[in-house]
């Protein structure tokens, strides 16, 4: 008698880098009071276009000028089973210099470790954001 054992899976495997999630898109940087804030979505899918269930965190990246990016955030997810998942995320980047300019991008990774390629490189230059001018309010006499 021959006995085989399976995981029970019957559709092919995939190549590990279609599990990758898919690299964000719509990366963001403003100048904020107590650094420069990044800002992206989501991400939805991976690679192969199959639905992203395993979010487990991004790296940020930071390069200045034209030298290399290096990891200057590791970033966990932990809303996976929440109903209501975050569907924006920010990243303050405190440590920075006034007039220099910095280049971000962003990875995401699955929970098992399969890392997106790079996000949209976004540059920027640190300077202290504008300052907004407060409006009059109009209050009726009293008496």
């Amino acid at each position: 008698m021959l006995v085989t054992y399976g995981c029970g899976r019957k559709t092919s495997p995939i190549p590990p880098e279609l599990v990758a999630p898919q690299a964000l898109g719509r990366l963001t940087a403003a100048n904020a009071s107590d650094g420069i804030m990044l800002s992206w979505e989501r991400p939805r899918q991976r690679e192969a276009g199959t639905h992203l269930d395993d979010l487990g965190g991004f790296r940020v990246l930071r390069s200045t000028d034209s030298g290399p990016f290096e990891l200057v955030a590791t970033l966990d997810v932990t809303d996976r089973d929440r109903f209501r998942q975050i569907q924006k995320f920010h990243y303050l980047d405190a440590g920075v210099t006034m007039d220099v300019t910095y280049r971000y991008s962003v990875r995401s990774a699955t929970l098992d470790g399969y890392v997106s390629e790079d996000s949209n490189v976004v540059t920027i230059t640190r300077e202290f954001p504008p300052r907004t001018t407060p409006t009059a309010v109009e209050t009726a006499p009293s008496g």
